[in-house]
């Protein structure tokens, strides 16, 4: 996949239709079998970021994808990016998508926060003594990331929605609201099946923070 930066905060917003029709007919290869325009999008009173991501076929559909992005967003938009693939490399819209219900979502999210925190557990209690973890709250913290796709006008939009995870039971009611203002919600997917590894350990007075993520296959083979 490659990428091509084509708006950031510090440009006018409206010249991004045009600079992404600009980088298309640039960078659009014989090889290139499709593209999408990414947004990248901070919707913090809502508490969310988010990435809004259109696919399409051809370059000439660049400026179109850009203005549906531009007119479709919510919150404050941060960057936009020009996303380009060749043969069989997969894009968001290729996630492993399930039907929406909300309540089978945040079930599953709480089966997730239940295995982060058990795993959490054990890996700050491998690391730290138990004179040093004695009257000590431990928390655990990670990303907590929702993929959606939703249809507007008989399109699928991929919108992946990342947030702490102690708002977990507010993101998902909130991102169904604001997506709802873009069209209908039909599928959903949680990458819940990576092996929680710790990313780092906060020592406090009176507490322990232990951040974790959950690392794929796919994020080992990426390592090497």
């Amino acid at each position: 996949m490659n990428r091509i930066d084509i708006w950031d905060e510090d440009g006018p917003l409206d010249e991004a239709p045009a600079r992404g029709a600009t980088a298309a007919s640039k960078f659009w290869r014989k090889d290139t079998e499709k593209a999408c325009i990414e947004l990248f999008g901070l919707n913090l009173d809502r508490g969310y970021r988010y990435h809004l991501y259109i696919c399409f076929d051809s370059p000439e559909s660049t400026k179109h994808a850009v203005e549906r992005a531009l007119s479709l967003f919510v919150g404050e938009p941060e960057w936009i990016s020009l996303l380009l693939y060749e043969e069989n490399e997969e894009c968001p819209l290729d996630a492993s998508w399930k039907p929406y219900r909300e309540e089978e979502l945040r079930d599953r999210l709480k089966r997730i926060n239940e295995r982060a925190n058990s795993e959490g557990l054990k890996l700050v209690q491998e690391r730290l003594t138990a004179d040093i973890l004695r009257n000590r709250e431990i928390i655990v913290e990670y990303e907590l990331s929702i993929r959606y796709a939703v249809e507007h006008d008989g399109e699928k939009i991929a919108v992946w929605v990342l947030g702490p995870n102690y708002l977990a039971d507010v993101i998902p009611k909130n991102a169904s609201e604001d997506l709802s203002t873009i069209g209908k919600v039909i599928e959903y997917d949680l990458r819940e099946d990576g092996e929680v590894v710790l990313a780092d350990i906060i020592e406090e007075e009176d507490y322990v923070t232990v951040r974790v993520r959950f690392e794929t296959g796919l994020d080992k083979e990426a390592k090497k």
